[in-house]
């Protein structure tokens, strides 16, 4: 797994995806028939969803973004049987005052006018408005951080990557 440094070499669709709160969340609150981690005892994820996701990545190219950086498959992707996706480093995209989060901002500068689907527990109102502007197709997924991605969820952003 390596730091993305461009990725605005390919016309394929890009699913990048936060681990905690989208692909695992907190076992303290974990919903029923979520599954703790037994190397990661403070994280649960769904077994529901490796299939899904195994299925989005055969169509798309998979990447990571978070702060677990370079450790985001051992982390999640081994348990959901992800192949190893290479991973966003977000450091150096300055926040701006009402404007699109760090991760988007690194996004835009990686990505350029590739479609991206973008799931993070943590997109703000300010980053869907970046979605909505950006010239790539752009799709923003904010799963709710106490439940994390569903399945339903990733068949949707499936079918948004069939439309492209």
């Amino acid at each position: 797994m390596a730091e993305v440094i461009s990725a605005s070499d390919s016309s394929e669709p890009a699913v990048i995806m936060d681990v905690d709160g989208a692909l695992r969340v907190f076992s303290d609150r974990k919903p029923e028939g979520y599954i703790t981690q037994p190397e990661y005892p403070l994280f649960a994820y769904n077994p529901h969803l490796a299939e899904p996701l195994q299925e989005l990545l055969d169509g798309a190219d998979g990447y990571y973004i978070s702060d677990w950086r370079q450790n985001c498959h051992e982390h999640i992707g081994c348990v959901l049987g992800l192949p190893e996706l290479d991973w966003i480093n977000t450091d150096g995209y300055a926040l701006l005052p009402e404007g699109p989060s760090h991760r988007a901002l690194a996004i835009e500068a990686l990505f350029g006018e590739r479609p991206v689907a973008w799931i993070d527990d943590e997109i703000t109102t300010a980053d869907h408005r970046w979605a909505e502007q950006r010239e790539a197709p752009t799709l923003t997924m904010a799963p709710p951080e106490d439940i994390g991605l569903t399945p339903k969820q990733v068949i949707l952003v499936d079918s948004w990557l069939k439309l492209l």
